[in-house]
């Protein structure tokens, strides 16, 4: 069956790559359910669109560059019937394709009408800045030390990290030959579902709470002043009462990160100070690896 790329218009949720079998389309209609072609509302804007291309997956923590060199034109196995797709929290437009996707991430950005800046100090303790305007300049300098130095410039990062992480993790992510996470939702006792070690916490973990993220605890274990303020089947927002924080995650996408045939989710998730003026932002890939096994995360990617 040829490769099709299509749009779910009343959930925001989109697919891209090959339907072998069928492509789980999720939050249609407010339910989950499969389709071995388009739907009707979308029939008209479906076109072919090529196999996604990989590449090997690295460790760096730092951020982008976690995701590995940029993507070899090598065509990934067929087979699978989980196809990469994304939901509305990805704000680009129009990727119908890999070729749209690397076009992507070479569009000017300028959010709030400039470019973004980052710094790094050099070996002679001077500021040595670079200014960034696209998702692979981002990428570039972050692999070489760059950083944001205040608070506008963390705002203006967080434009670049929510797009920007998204679009490499579908430039790498295979169609998944199995999925336990296809029908994951965010509205459904969250706080129990996703495990400790997406937390928010600032400072350096203590031993017991390292110790409760090895053992697979949830975030209601490890985080129990968390509260949820709203939650939807891809959107969650959760405050922390006696910190004064107010922290979100979004479900962003889905495909095969680490080709191991399972699919794999990434949230992007943000906290910042009721009083004060930190924020953070980060993405973080998890998977499940049977039906009744618990959320685990892979990566995270500051």
């Amino acid at each position: 069956m040829a490769s099709v790329t299509w749009e779910v218009a009343r959930s925001g949720a989109r697919v891209l790559g090959a339907c072998f079998r069928a492509v789980i389309i999720p939050f249609a209609a407010g339910s989950f359910g499969c389709a071995s072609s388009p739907p009707p509302e979308a029939a008209a804007a479906a076109r072919p669109a090529p196999a996604s291309t990989l590449s090997s997956v690295g460790t760096d923590p730092r951020g982008m560059e976690s995701l590995g060199p940029m993507p070899a034109a090598v065509p990934p196995p067929s087979g699978g019937p989980f196809a990469p797709r994304w939901t509305a929290a990805l704000p680009v437009d129009d990727l119908t394709s890999l070729d749209a996707i690397r076009a992507a991430l070479d569009e000017p950005l300028h959010p709030n009408g400039e470019a973004l800046s980052l710094q790094r100090t050099t070996s002679t303790g001077d500021t040595e800045r670079v200014a960034i305007t696209s998702c692979r300049q981002y990428r570039a300098a972050r692999a070489d030390g760059f950083s944001a130095g205040n608070t506008f410039e963390l705002s203006q990062e967080s434009f670049f990290k929510a797009r920007c992480v998204p679009l490499e993790f579908l430039a790498r992510a295979r169609p998944a030959n199995q999925s336990y996470v296809s029908t994951l939702r965010l509205d459904n006792s969250p706080l129990a579902l996703l495990p400790a070690a997406m937390n928010f916490d600032i400072a350096s973990p203590t031993d017991e709470q390292i110790a409760l993220i090895a053992s697979g605890a949830r975030l209601d274990t490890y985080s129990p002043e968390l509260v949820v303020k709203t939650s939807s089947e891809i959107s969650l927002e959760l405050e922390e009462p006696l910190a004064q924080y107010m922290d979100s995650i979004d479900l962003v996408a889905w495909g095969d990160y680490d080709h191991d045939g399972l699919e794999d989710v990434l949230f992007f998730q943000s906290t910042h100070a009721l009083q004060g003026s930190y924020r953070g932002y980060w993405h973080v890939v998890a998977t499940r690896k049977g039906p009744r096994e618990p959320l685990t995360v892979l990566a995270t990617m500051r």
